[in-house]
């Protein structure tokens, strides 16, 4: 069976997405629902005092570990959830297995990705040398995980709109 999903294959009559671009961008959503959620979270630790008064680095460490565990849950159930409805709905379209493109455009992502961690990783440390608190070093370090995300998402939908 050939790979309907992919741009060279897809009908710009029948859809004009193809399903790795709609994975991106329901991925896209996740990340921006799990940001938006701990942004509430920070308002409401500024709203309380803990944010500048907590430096424990075991209590940051957490919020940490925790809103990396909420953001895969989150991308593990949403996926499994989108792939059920996609096999549902459209089961002419799904690719059956990565081909050389998938690997290429992974690969990419991966890359992009990596390296904007790296420099977000980088730029905290070189802020942790000046004496920036702990609260805003693990902040700076979630920040660099967000924009990690959003790069790779990014870089895959625009990969698979334009057919690499």
């Amino acid at each position: 069976m050939e790979n309907l999903g992919h741009p060279e294959n897809a009908n710009p009559e029948d859809d004009s997405m193809t399903i790795q671009e709609k994975q991106a961008l329901v991925q896209l959503g996740i990340i921006v629902i799990v940001l938006i959620g701990y942004i509430f979270y920070l308002n409401d630790l500024i709203r309380s005092g803990i944010l500048i008064t907590t430096n424990d680095t075991a209590f940051w460490a957490g919020v940490l570990l925790k809103v990396v565990g909420i953001q895969i849950g989150a991308n593990v159930l949403v996926m499994i959830l989108f792939y059920i409805f996609l096999t549902v709905i459209a089961t002419d379209r799904i690719p059956e297995k990565p081909d050389e493109l998938d690997k290429l455009i992974d690969q990419k992502c991966t890359i992009y990705g990596s390296y904007v961690f790296f420099i977000g990783f980088l730029l905290t440390m070189a802020a942790t040398t000046f004496g920036i608190p702990i609260w805003l070093m693990f902040n700076l370090m979630i920040t660099s995980f967000f924009a990690m995300q959003f790069t790779w998402v990014i870089t895959q939908y625009r990969l698979y709109n334009r057919g690499f």
